[in-house]
C-alpha cells in the first residue's frame, strides 16, 4: 500500500521496495502514489534516493600489500611524532601508552575508510549529478557540447562513459531547457532525457522538459523529438507541446507560443492567458513557497502580459502577480497568503 509512512532517510534506504525502485526501476506505481499522498516529503524522498545511488557500488578490492603499506605509513607518521627530540619523548611518554598496536591498527583502518569513501563518492556513481536549490538556475555543458539550463529546484543526472553506451542518457527531475548538439561520431547518435513516466529521444534540437510531481510537459523549439511512453510513441514538431497525466496515462498535444515556456531560461516571464494557479505553482516549485488563497480569489482567472517580464527574485515575481492579477500577497515565512484587493 502507498500509505506506508517513512520519516527518515534511514527508513527509506533500508526498505526493499525503495531499493528496487532506485536500482532496478521497479514499483513505479507505488512510489508515484506515495509521492502524491505525501507531497511534504518530496525532499526526503529525493535525498534518500540520491544517498542510495551514491551507495550503489561494489567495494573496491584492497590487496593485502596495500593494507600493510597503509599501516606502515600511519606507523611511520606516529613514530616520527614520537622521535622529534628527547625532550618531546619525555614529555609525551605517558601519552604513548595509549598508542598501543591495536590503536595504531584502528587509526590505519579509519584512514583507509575515509580515503575509500572519498574515492567512491567521485568514482562509483554511474551518473554525474547537477542540482539547483530554490531560486537558483544553473547552466551545464555536457561532454558532447550540448548545453542545459537547469531550472530551480531541479536535478539532472548525466550518465558517465557515453562512449560505451548506445545513447547519451540523462535523467531529469524538475525542469530544464536542452540545446542538443548532433553527435560527431565519438558519442552515440541518440540523446535521451528519461523520467519515471517517459523518455524523450532526439538527435539534435532545442526543447524544454518539465517533470514535476503535479505537471509534466515537453515543448519543442526546433528540430524533431520522439516521446516514448508505456502506451505509445509521440512525435513532436516545432511549436508543439505535449502535456501528460501520471494518473490517467493520457496526453494532450497542442500548438503553443514557445516563449511562454522557455523565457525562464533567460530569467524572464511571459504570460499568455496564464491562470493564477499556474503562478502559485511557479512560486512553489521554483522558490519553495506555499500559496494559500482566500475564498474570494478566483484561482483560475487568466492574464496576458505585455511583453517579457524580467524575473530575478521571488519578490519581483510576487510584485508582478499582485499587479497583473489584482490581488494582495502577504508573505509569512515560506507561506504566501493571496487575497482579493479591497
Amino acid at each position: 500500500m502507498a500509505s506506508e509512512q517513512f520519516e527518515t532517510i534511514e527508513e527509506l534506504v533500508n526498505n526493499p521496495k525503495f531499493i528496487h525502485w532506485v536500482r532496478q526501476g521497479k514499483h513505479n506505481l507505488f512510489w508515484k502514489q506515495w509521492r502524491r499522498d505525501n507531497p511534504d516529503k518530496e525532499e526526503l524522498l529525493n535525498n534518500a534516493r540520491f544517498y542510495l545511488e551514491q551507495l550503489s557500488f561494489q567495494a573496491p578490492k584492497v590487496e593485502q600489500a596495500e593494507i600493510e603499506e597503509a599501516l606502515q605509513g600511519v606507523w611511520n607518521s606516529i613514530e616520527a611524532g614520537e622521535t622529534v627530540g628527547g625532550e618531546f619523548k619525555r614529555q609525551k611518554a605517558s601519552r604513548r601508552l595509549f598508542l598501543t598496536y591495536p590503536w595504531r591498527i584502528a587509526a590505519a583502518i579509519l584512514f583507509l575508510m575515509a580515503a575509500s569513501w572519498i574515492g567512491w563518492q567521485f568514482m562509483s556513481s554511474p551518473f554525474q549529478v547537477y542540482k539547483t536549490a530554490y531560486g537558483e538556475t544553473k547552466a551545464v555543458t555536457l561532454p558532447d557540447g550540448s548545453s542545459v539550463m537547469l531550472q530551480a529546484n531541479s536535478t539532472l543526472k548525466v550518465a558517465k562513459d557515453w562512449e560505451k553506451e548506445d545513447s547519451r542518457l540523462t535523467q531529469l527531475e524538475g525542469e530544464a531547457f536542452f540545446t542538443v548538439e548532433k553527435s560527431q561520431g565519438k558519442f552515440p547518435v541518440k540523446f535521451v532525457v528519461a523520467t519515471d513516466d517517459y523518455k524523450v529521444e532526439v538527435l539534435g534540437t532545442q526543447f524544454n522538459v518539465l517533470n514535476r510531481q503535479a505537471e509534466q510537459r515537453i515543448v519543442l523549439v526546433e528540430g524533431k523529438i520522439q516521446l516514448r511512453t508505456e502506451q505509445e510513441d509521440i512525435v513532436l514538431a516545432p511549436n508543439e507541446m505535449v502535456q501528460l497525466s501520471s494518473a490517467t496515462k493520457k496526453y494532450e498535444k497542442t500548438t503553443v507560443q514557445i516563449a511562454e515556456h522557455t523565457a525562464w531560461a533567460q530569467g524572464q516571464l511571459l504570460l499568455n492567458n496564464t491562470p493564477l494557479i499556474e503562478m502559485a505553482r511557479m512560486l512553489r516549485d521554483n522558490y519553495g513557497f506555499e500559496v494559500r488563497f482566500s475564498e474570494d480569489v478566483d484561482q483560475n482567472q487568466k492574464r496576458t502580459s505585455v511583453g517579457l517580464l524580467p524575473i530575478q527574485s521571488p519578490n519581483e515575481l510576487m510584485d508582478y502577480i499582485a499587479a497583473i492579477y489584482e490581488v494582495a500577497l502577504q508573505k509569512e515565512g515560506q507561506v504566501i497568503y493571496c487575497s482579493k484587493l479591497n
